[in-house]
This record gives C-alpha cells, sequence and structure tokens, in this order.
C-alpha cells in the first residue's frame, strides 16, 4: 500500500466577520464555492480552496484557547502567484480598495521575482507574487522544479548577492514567452541603474 503524498488541500482563515470577509474575498476575485454550508465560506483556489471561518470557532473545534491570539503577524504567509507582475499590482490594488493592510507594494524581489505583500480583514498576511521560477498551469497549479539546477546562480555563501541585471523576468508564469512589460521594465532598468546589486544578510 501506497503512503499517501502530501498535499495541501485547503487553508481555513479564522476571522472576527464571517459576512465581512466572505465580501472581502469575492471583492478580491475569489469564486465561493459551496454555497448551501452555513456559518462558513468556502472559495476554489485553483488547486487548493480557501474557507472562512469564525475565529472562536476555529479555536474551539481545535481545543485551542481563544485568548490571546496574535492579531498582527502570526508567523505564516499565503501566497498568490500571478502571471505578470502587471497581475500583481492589479490584485494588491484590489486588495487595498477592498479595505487590506497593504504592508509592502510591490516591488523587485532579491530571488529576480516581482512581490508585495497585504493583510486582509482579519490581519491574514498575504504575498503577491510573480515568480519566473515557478510556472503555473491553466488552473494556477504552482509548478515546483525539481532541480536546484532550474534557479539562477544568484545564492552565495552565507549572504545573497543579487545582480538585478541576471535577474530578468522572460515568461508569464505559465512557461510561455512573454512580452515585456514596458513599466515595469522602466522600473527595473531605473532600480539597477542606481543599484547594480543588492546584498542581503543572512
Amino acid at each position: 500500500m501506497n503512503e499517501p503524498s502530501g498535499i495541501l488541500s485547503l487553508v481555513t482563515l479564522g476571522v472576527t466577520d464571517l459576512k465581512r470577509s466572505i465580501a472581502f474575498y469575492e471583492t478580491l476575485g475569489f469564486r465561493r464555492k459551496a454555497l448551501a454550508a452555513d456559518g462558513v465560506g468556502f472559495f476554489q483556489a485553483g488547486a487548493c480552496a480557501i474557507a472562512v471561518f469564525p475565529s472562536d470557532e476555529l479555536a474551539n473545534d481545535a481545543n485551542i484557547a481563544s485568548e490571546g491570539m496574535a492579531e498582527n503577524f502570526r508567523g505564516i504567509a499565503l501566497a498568490w502567484n500571478c502571471r505578470s507582475e502587471n497581475d500583481v499590482d492589479v490584485v494588491i490594488r484590489r486588495a487595498g480598495e477592498a479595505g487590506a493592510v497593504v504592508r509592502k507594494p510591490a516591488q523587485d524581489a532579491f530571488w529576480g521575482g516581482y512581490s508585495g505583500y497585504f493583510s486582509d480583514l482579519d490581519g491574514h498576511l498575504w504575498e503577491v507574487a510573480y515568480n519566473p521560477h515557478f510556472p503555473l498551469t491553466d488552473d494556477g497549479r504552482l509548478q515546483l522544479p525539481d532541480l536546484a539546477g532550474s534557479w539562477p546562480r544568484l545564492f552565495t555563501g552565507s549572504k545573497v548577492q543579487v545582480d538585478l541585471r541576471r535577474a530578468q523576468r522572460t515568461h508569464r508564469g505559465d512557461g510561455k514567452k512573454a512580452q515585456s512589460e514596458p513599466a515595469a521594465a522602466a522600473r527595473r532598468a531605473d532600480f539597477s541603474a542606481n543599484l547594480p546589486a543588492r546584498t542581503a544578510g543572512t
């Protein structure tokens, strides 16, 4: 008998106002499913699903005391991978307009992509990213490379040294060539002209 493979199928987010949170995620573009389910909101999210559920009921269901739960950073972030830098900008702008707190505006990332962060109405942290190294299937499923050689050689020693000229994003995120976005290209050109390399400590 084969052992089950690891798979993330559903992420449940504890929320303070169920109706408000359902409206928030619908505004972001997530499609609500299983509408007959009472007291919970389910959303299709590509190959995975998201549920919003009252925090106190979630804590009770897991036999965890709900008092004193962290209200800001919980040590975890959800990720929404997009097919282009423009899509990242659109998602973060849409989240902000829907009431989210934009924690980090979208910008070039040290690993060669483009990303930003927002917190939803209950403080759940989301990263929105375009990662040229992780292609997406038609249904949004993230394709992780098996070989280390799939990554550009941007990591050395105990520090991360990134040459922005080598961090060229040439694919849409689904393995197909993409046309360079003028605005994004201009941002990268201006950024790399002023700072050709960045170093981040461990």
